[in-house]
């Protein structure tokens, strides 16, 4: 007799200069191993303990500077702040009160809504209500958390949203759909965090279907 089952997926590889730090439902704070990208987990973000990592990234969209690539991906049902302490080296020459942080949605940077900045300290911060895939530092970003400019080392900005170019003033709020009784994919974020299903973040394996508590990538984004 032939007993077919199904097979869990693999967990991802943490890379093996990655940062590991527990986060439990008591909050946290997870680093960078350079002090570069810190996230701020608060108070009932997650339910149960978990295992974050952040390690540098060699296949993330272009960025000023380092990206960093985080495991696990998953929402968070309070938002964590995202700081970014950039290095004097890495902004010369940028249009430094532009800077902010942005996450890789789709192989191409968008950008977090930016919640402060500090010149002085260096330093730039952003809400995520997930643990994004990949963190970035761009050139361009308004404090409503649209680029208005290049954002990559080789001046092509891929900084846009997903329908937008770089060039001119773009936000990443859907254009169209002014009726009544609008989708939830052109909703904008009353809705609280950790609500809806997870777009293609959440765990799932062969024989579970991976519900989750953080928001799908067009809801998040459209900021």
């Amino acid at each position: 007799m032939l007993l077919v089952g199904c097979q869990e997926t693999p967990p991802a590889q943490v890379p093996s200069d990655a940062v590991t730090t527990e986060i439990g439902p008591q909050g946290g704070t997870a680093r960078s191993e350079d002090g570069t990208l810190t996230i701020e987990i608060p108070a009932g973000a997650v339910a149960e303990p978990i295992l974050v990592s952040i390690a540098r990234s060699s296949d993330a969209p272009v960025s000023i500077g380092p990206a960093f690539r985080v495991q696990p991906n998953i929402g968070l049902l309070e938002s964590a702040t995202v700081t970014w302490r950039y290095a004097a080296a890495d902004v010369q020459g940028r249009d430094i009160p532009t800077l902010g942080i942005a996450v890789d949605v789709g192989g191409r940077w968008e950008p977090l809504v930016r919640t402060d900045y500090d010149e002085g300290a260096g330093t730039v911060e952003a809400l995520d209500d997930e643990l994004s895939f990949h963190y970035g530092l761009l050139e361009g970003i308004e404090d409503e958390g649209t680029a208005t400019g290049t954002g990559t080392d080789s001046g092509t900005g891929d900084s846009t949203g997903p329908s937008e170019s770089s060039s001119g003033s773009t936000t990443d709020a859907p254009t169209t759909s002014t009726s009544s009784g609008s989708s939830d994919s052109g909703s904008s974020d009353s809705g609280s965090s950790g609500s809806g299903s997870s777009g293609g973040r959440g765990s799932s394996s062969g024989c579970r279907s991976g519900g989750s508590s953080g928001r799908s990538d067009s809801e998040r984004r459209s900021r």
